[in-house]
């Protein structure tokens, strides 16, 4: 067997043998070539010998091997080594180190957001990310949980590994903490009343700690009345000083979900004050141009003309562009993106910022102009340009000439012609490639 076909089998059978189970007859397979030192094989092989100590319960000696293989797809870059190395790490450590095992699968997503447009492919590492949240008890569950209903929708239909029959329950215990943000009046359900009898064996003490009249809180424990305000559970939440887990019923969660927003908004909004308005531009817009799904996530701010506004805002009137955001829980949430979004949106931000910072003030000064201008469908087409292009601008040891119809926006937006050509074909259809075109044509003359 020549060496390509022996590197891809060996690799193939190694970490076959680690996924199948206990009654496989056959001898465990093993590499000693040193065809096989390969940068791109020995990640895979790193990773089958990882997985096979893990099958042996030698957990400690298996984390070396992840290691190993995630370091290894660094040098080249190996973007499915990377992710993959840093997700099964997260996988088998979270049940024994779990705060360990949270960074490392924030890690992985992160690197998924760089790496990867189609969210529906990195499925697996958010249900890993999803799993380590419950161990630590995470807060910000709920991030995870709305960005997951989307990327849902990405994954097949049908049944089997990869399907949305496969992740069905990932989603349903995420939904748990998916907020609702349109509701401030909640039904007295019989689960909400025997959560809070557990939390309340005294009336009194409760009484004076929450501010609620005893008489209030007897009515709702008896079911006497049918309607819960938001601002009673509130204030019960700090009273009790609960801290919301998977048997923490919806009413509560949303609230505290709600609570959780809103504090760090005001937080953020402290710490956002303090930066240049220049450098406040651009973490703004990198954040906007990083969202999925914008007009279900952020469907105001995703307007041209709340979106114009609120950039001007942005870097001219901080004060009032705190108002201005401070309308709905969706935008307030979008601020503490700004700083502190979730992990496969960090990563995209990563590349957003890059792109912007990389333009000159004269420049980008156009192009946001320009940008702000598009319809949503088109600055899409832009926002993954950006993403894409600063992707590819790495060292690849080989040449690609540029297409005839990008050389023109070359030379307009100052780009490097390899990362820019390789933007071009990373679509992979003429229809795609084409759109690209029209609308970097409008940015173009939009920044005249």
């Amino acid at each position: 067997m020549s060496k390509l076909p022996r590197q891809i089998a060996a690799t193939t059978l190694i970490n076959y043998y680690s996924f199948a189970g206990d009654n496989i007859n056959s001898r465990r397979p093993r590499a000693w070539s040193k065809d096989y030192e390969n940068p791109s094989t020995k990640v895979f092989l790193l990773l089958g010998v990882a997985r096979n100590l893990v099958k042996d319960q030698k957990l400690s000696g298996s984390i070396s091997y992840f290691s190993k293989a995630f370091k290894t797809a660094q040098t080249i870059p190996h973007p499915t080594g990377i992710i993959e190395s840093l997700n099964a790490m997260a996988w088998y450590m979270k049940e024994t180190h779990a705060k360990i095992a949270y960074k490392v699968a924030k890690k992985a997503v992160w690197f998924a957001g760089w790496y990867r447009e189609d969210i529906g492919t990195i499925f697996f590492a958010l249900d890993t990310l999803l799993e380590c949240q419950k161990i630590c008890k995470d807060y910000k569950l709920f991030d995870n949980a709305i960005f997951m209903t989307f990327a849902y929708g990405y994954l097949l239909s049908g049944k089997g590994a990869g399907t949305r029959d496969h992740y069905k329950k990932s989603v349903d215990d995420s939904n748990k903490f998916l907020p609702v943000f349109d509701i401030s009046t909640y039904e007295n359900t019989v689960p909400l009343r025997n959560y809070l009898r557990d939390y309340i064996p005294n009336i009194s003490n409760v009484a004076k700690a929450s501010g609620i009249t005893p008489k209030s809180i007897s009515v709702i424990l008896n079911g006497k009345v049918k309607k819960i305000k938001g601002n009673t559970i509130r204030k019960i939440i700090k009273g009790l000083d609960i801290k919301v887990n998977f048997d923490t019923p919806f009413e509560i969660i949303n609230e505290n979900t709600k609570m959780f927003i809103e504090d760090e908004f005001k937080k953020l909004m402290d710490r956002f004050e303090k930066i240049s308005p220049d450098e406040r531009l651009i973490l703004f817009l990198s954040t906007y141009m990083s969202y999925i799904e914008r007009r279900k996530t952020i469907p105001s701010l995703s307007q041209k003309d709340v979106l114009s506004k609120a950039t001007r805002l942005c870097k001219n009137d901080i004060k009032a562009f705190e108002d201005y955001m401070s309308i709905t829980y969706e935008t307030m949430k979008f601020v503490s993106d700004i700083f502190d979004a979730h992990p496969f949106i960090e990563g995209r931000k990563a590349l957003a910022r890059s792109f912007l910072a990389k333009m000159s003030p004269r420049i980008r000064k156009r192009f946001i102009k320009a940008y702000l201008n598009l319809d949503e469908d088109k600055r899409r087409v832009m926002d993954r340009f950006a993403r894409d292009y600063i992707r590819y601008d790495i060292k690849w040891g080989m040449r690609i000439e540029v297409p005839d119809k990008m050389e023109e926006y070359v030379k307009v937006f100052h780009l490097k012609r390899m990362p820019a050509a390789l933007a071009y074909w990373s679509y992979d259809d003429e229809k795609g490639r084409e759109k690209l075109v029209r609308t970097l044509g409008m940015v173009r003359d939009g920044m005249k």
